[in-house]
This record gives C-alpha cells, sequence and structure tokens, in this order.
C-alpha cells in the first residue's frame, strides 16, 4: 500500500512524510506501537497527537510543527492556522 505523493497531496503532510520514510502506513504502524488502521486516521486528519508528533520527530527528523494539530500549534506560537 503505497502512497503517490502527486495524486493525493498537494503540499504533503508531515505525517505522509512519515509514512514515506517509514516505507508504508503499516510499517510507520508498526515502529510506534499502534495500528495501521491509526496510521490511516492520521494521514486522513493531517496531523497526530502530540505525543506521537514527539516521537515521529525524534524517528524520522520530520519537525513536530509539520505532524502537530495547526490549532494546538496557533495557540503555542500565537499564529493563526
Amino acid at each position: 500500500m503505497g502512497i503517490n505523493m502527486d495524486d493525493t497531496f498537494a503540499t504533503p503532510s508531515g505525517i505522509a512524510d512519515a509514512i514515506v520514510a517509514a516505507g508504508n502506513q503499516a510499517e510507520l504502524a508498526a515502529r510506534l506501537g499502534v495500528s495501521q488502521q491509526v496510521v490511516s486516521k492520521w494521514l486522513c486528519r493531517g496531523w497526530v497527537p502530540l505525543k506521537r508528533a514527539n516521537e515521529i520527530e525524534a524517528k524520522f527528523s520530520i519537525p513536530r510543527g509539520r505532524l502537530a494539530n495547526p490549532k494546538i500549534l496557533s495557540l503555542v506560537t500565537g499564529t493563526a492556522p
């Protein structure tokens, strides 16, 4: 189950980048100790929980700012989502 970045994302999200870095959704899920369905949910909504954002940043060097909920980031940074 691969991701075609050209067809799926105009601007790739951090979670999409993490999936590519891991190889696929199932492999990312295994490395994070979650189900593939959870990764699919994150991909659909475009962000991951902060705890997982920190974990993905550490494992794949993808900045947590590209992974976390934009509403939470806007509260922290004081900028509009």
